[in-house]
């Protein structure tokens, strides 16, 4: 178990009990502390208090029954005494409400007298030391956030039983065009919410019109419960909102899109597990064999497609390293499926690949985005249909608008052409202006022209295009050449059935593994497939079932193997509580989600793997074996 705060420190602590006993107990116990500890006792406050002025302690100890005081009266007079250090009880009264209010009150665990032992001491005094340490940074962020709250123009103003404004700032003048001293004993200008946030257009003073978003809440104001409001001017912002709706909805599709493909790679997933689990048993029958194997192939084009669709999201799976170089041959061909489904009916698209294969300086991302706006913007300026052409090929300067020089060959050109109505010469001047559209607000779908541009520029290609009104349009996105660049991070190979894990001697134990996932057919499958290699395999089917098991030391466990997406408790949080229960246990997560519903930095901390739903029985693998073997 690893607490970097307390790593190669001495932890001073301030034992308060009036009972010798108990006293000469935790003096033992320490004793056996796997870290270096200090511990001072006295038998009152007052002593404590003096102890406390001459000394720096990282933790104290507190009887909560000190013969003067008993209950919360002591916790509340030691947190005045004791005003920023970790407090842990000690109490021989098992009250869980008494408990719960000394939590709320500044402690930060307890324990009940002649129920705890030397470990249950140690472990208390660490969650404390670094529960505490983390209170006082979230403390400290709430200061500073309450700075830059206090210094930013939000109105703020105070009404009272009365429904009249009793206080207001700057700001709220400010916003409703009144001096303070005309809005003071005025009753409310604005429809105030029962709760959370509202939007209300106001007229100022001056017969300005704005946007407003109201929150209300009930606090103590001088002493007497009043009606605290904020109100923040959004009138720019909900104009700006108004002229990039285009981007709105696009967004709003692609999450529904998203969430959907989580759902589909939940059910890919239960049938890939089930296939693999059925390939493991149909060795004797060619027949079912090769219906299994149609099972998995067509896993792996649903898996395909789903992919494409979070890559125009933004959440693709790269893992921990994106790939910056795209090879644009094969991406189109992989993409061309999804571009007939964009076009529709009406439409139809075609992939003219007659140019050598070639690799690109940007990710498979940014290109899908920029390949999928100038598709939309394509479809809808043919309007009585037509067919999107898209095309590769090396750029022939006297094709490209800006002087490459003898560098031409360094660039890759991707031609969109289309056979819509063309853009009229004024509107060619302006295309590129941030916002700016020649559709129906109501019925934007693609990305703005400018957002595409600024996108290209970051990796250092450009768009050009040329158009005739009544004949079409044709766009050319220019991108650097790269030679194909070499994964940060190989894969391991994934290892044969037979020989999968590590060879282990008579004496060792086989690898266990915890498989936690609510969905029963994945626990089923995915559990086969493991014994199937070797492993001794537990499941779970929740957070709470699976800590229950970790709890329990006397069960074994190598590597916990969790869904992150589970009602009562997700995958990360189990995984945070797993390694602190289990020292040197290795975590696999798991999602629908693809690698970027996963903090990188987390994944890096806890020296976590990561599998994308849906799986091969050999990514299973190759992740239990690289688990397996970092904890041997």
């Amino acid at each position: 178990m690893s607490f970097p705060a307390l790593s190669g420190k001495r932890v001073h602590v301030l034992l308060v009990d009036d009972s010798s006993d108990d006293r000469f107990l935790v003096s033992e116990l320490s004793k056996v502390f796997a870290f270096p500890v200090e511990i001072d006792a006295v038998d009152s406050l007052e002593k404590g208090e003096a102890k406390w002025s001459s000394g720096n302690y990282d933790a104290v100890l507190l009887d909560l029954d000190l013969g003067r005081t008993c209950g919360l009266a002591t916790l509340v007079a030691a947190r005045r005494v004791f005003s920023d250090v970790a407090i842990v009880l000690l109490t021989g009264n098992d009250d869980d409400a008494l408990m719960a209010d000394c939590l709320k009150h500044g402690a930060q665990d307890f324990l009940v007298k002649g129920r705890y032992n030397g470990v249950e001491l140690e472990k208390a005094i660490r969650f404390a030391i670094v529960r505490h340490a983390r209170m006082t940074e979230l403390e400290h962020k709430t200061e500073e956030l309450d700075f830059m709250l206090d210094t930013q123009e939000i109105g703020l103003f105070v009404l009272n039983e009365s429904n009249r404004i009793v206080h207001c700032n700057h700001a709220v003048c400010e916003i409703f065009g009144y001096k303070e001293e005309e809005l003071l004993g005025m009753a409310s200008l604005l429809p105030i919410p029962e709760e959370g946030t509202s939007e209300v257009l106001f007229g100022t003073a001056s017969g300005k019109r704005k946007t407003l978003e109201v929150r209300a809440a009930d606090s103590e104001w001088r002493g007497k419960v009043e009606r605290l409001v904020t109100v923040i001017d959004v009138t720019a912002r909900k104009e700006m909102e108004r002229r990039a709706s285009e981007g709105e909805k696009l967004e709003t599709v692609a999450r529904v899109c998203f969430g959907v493909a989580h759902e589909f790679n939940n059910l890919l997933a239960m049938t890939r597990t089930k296939a693999d689990f059925l390939e493991t048993m149909s060795s004797v029958d060619p027949v079912w064999a090769a219906h299994i194997e149609d099972l998995q192939m067509a896993c792996e084009r649903g898996s395909s497609l789903v992919k494409q669709l979070m890559t125009f999201y933004g959440k693709e799976e790269h893992g921990r390293h994106e790939e910056t170089s795209v090879e644009v041959v094969s991406f189109l061909q992989s993409w061309e499926p999804y571009l007939e489904s964009m076009v529709g009916l009406d439409n139809s698209v075609e992939l003219v690949l007659d140019c050598e294969p070639a690799n690109v300086r940007i990710s498979e991302r940014s290109l899908g985005k920029v390949l999928a706006a100038l598709v939309s913007n394509a479809c809808d300026a043919m309007r009585s249909g037509g067919c999107v052409r898209i095309r590769p090929l090396l750029v022939a300067p006297e094709r490209v608008q800006r002087d490459l020089g003898n560098s031409a060959a360094n660039y890759l050109c991707i031609s969109i052409a289309d056979e819509g109505c063309g853009i009229s010469p004024e509107n060619q001047m302006r295309i590129f202006e941030p916002f700016f559209t020649t559709k129906d607000t109501r019925a934007g779908r693609g990305l703005g022209l400018s957002v595409v541009s600024n996108l290209l520029r970051e990796h250092g290609g450009w768009i050009e295009f040329d158009s005739e009104e009544g004949i079409g349009s044709e766009f050319r996105i220019l991108l650097q050449r790269v030679e194909k660049t070499e994964e940060v991070e190989r894969p391991v190979e994934a290892a044969p059935a037979e020989t999968f894990l590590p060879a282990r001697s008579a004496s060792q134990e086989l690898t266990s593994v915890l498989v936690v996932d609510d969905e029963p057919i994945i626990r089923f499958s995915v559990a086969r497939l493991l014994e199937a290699c070797g492993c001794e395999v537990r499941c779970a089917e929740n957070g709470v079932q699976a800590l229950e098991y970790l709890e329990d030391l006397s069960q074994p466990c190598d590597v916990l193997l969790t869904d992150i997406n589970m009602p009562l408790m997700d995958g990360l949080e189990l995984a945070n509580r797993a390694v602190y229960l289990r020292e040197g246990l290795r975590i696999v997560v798991m999602s629908g989600y693809g690698a970027g519903a996963v903090d990188a930095a987390w994944m890096e901390e806890k020296g976590a793997e990561f599998l994308s739903k849906p799986f091969k029985k050999d990514d299973l693998r190759a992740v239990v074996l690289r688990t397996s073997e970092s904890t041997t």
